[in-house]
């Protein structure tokens, strides 16, 4: 008998990853991650706790690809295109965004959201359009942002054909326009 194949965390969370890729998070489960390594179930409950244990390292992965892709090399306006790119993510990673921002298990909270990563921040710094505020300016600024992207992104999720690329630029720049311009009057 050949010996046992050892996999790691890592490509067990890999495997997650491509199983909610395919099917959704509706099939994330130890027999289904196993089928997609080519393997029993017992690498992956050997080397996870739980199942909670599990999806919360899936979970962290996920929210990693989200990050990347809404962040990746920028155009001329940095924040204009993170919005842009949030709201693609949400089309090209259906279910990768359902896990996210769409699962009941990992509820968003927005007392999370007032706590936002700073790489977020600098690339929000770094917008001509922005650059006149406080820093806790930008994290109102992202806030309010963020709730109106996230809407639109939603739409564009459930919605069985895209939005012009055009029509997602205009709206989240006409929208980010108005929230900044409202902090500037403060």
């Amino acid at each position: 008998m050949p010996p046992k194949k050892h996999y790691s965390r890592i490509e067990i969370i890999e495997s997650a990853i491509r199983l909610i890729r395919r099917k959704g998070v509706k099939n994330l489960s130890a027999r289904n991650i196993a089928d997609v390594l080519g393997s029993s179930t017992h690498p992956v409950y050997s080397s996870f706790e739980s199942m909670k244990e599990l999806e919360e390292a899936v979970y962290q992965k996920a929210h990693r690809i989200f990050l990347d892709f809404i962040t990746r090399p920028q155009a001329e306006y940095p924040y204009l295109e993170m919005g842009i790119q949030y709201v693609e993510f949400a089309v090209k990673e259906k279910n990768l965004f359902s896990f996210l921002f769409m699962n009941k298990k990992a509820p968003i909270k927005l007392e999370n959201l007032l706590h936002v990563e700073e790489g977020l921040i600098e690339i929000i710094k770094k917008d001509e359009h922005v650059q006149l505020h406080s820093n806790s300016d930008y994290h109102s600024i992202f806030l309010n942002l963020w709730i109106y992207t996230h809407g639109l992104a939603a739409l564009s999720w459930a919605r069985e054909e895209e939005y012009e690329k055009d029509y997602i630029r205009k709206t989240v720049q006409r929208m980010g326009k108005i929230i900044i311009e409202a902090f500037s009057e403060k």
